[in-house]
């Protein structure tokens, strides 16, 4: 419905004549299954919206799919969640023994950060021990904190 509420140019609405019994005609709005229709309606989309890309997802959908799976995360229209069996890959990861596992470790949950509440904070006591220039690094070792 939200096509039909884009006006076109009435230079180009030749462009878009169809017959029926009763003779030509000539749509004067934007409709569905014109060629580049769903292109420019995201354009629109995205121009009107452009304020609101620091909190939300502009994402044009014709298939009525109530839930789309992208980069790792799950959106539906009221949230964004990340892959249940990614989280749980990253849950069932052993203990790091080196730096290298360590900042692996810290890759992985940075991906999800946004879904971790003070993320940062959390993360300190590992990067205390991987941050560390070569000559002063502790050896890495995993403590109940």
């Amino acid at each position: 419905m939200t096509f039909w509420q884009l006006p076109f140019d009435e230079n180009d609405s030749f462009k878009t004549v169809f017959i029926i019994p009763f003779g030509l005609y000539e749509s004067n709005i934007l409709a569905q299954g014109v060629r580049n229709a769903s292109s420019i309606f995201q354009r629109i989309t995205n121009h009107v919206l452009s304020s609101c890309t620091d909190f939300s997802l502009i994402y044009l959908d014709d298939k009525a799919k109530q839930t789309v799976v992208y980069l790792e995360h799950v959106i539906n229209s009221t949230t964004i969640s990340p892959l249940l069996h990614k989280m749980k890959s990253i849950y069932l990861l052993p203990e790091s023994k080196s730096l290298a596992q360590g900042n692996r470790f810290i890759g992985a949950l940075s991906w999800y950060r946004k879904f971790i509440p003070q993320f940062g904070g959390l993360v300190i006591p590992i990067h205390v021990v991987t941050n560390l220039s070569k000559s002063g690094r502790h050896k890495f070792k995993w403590v109940p904190e």
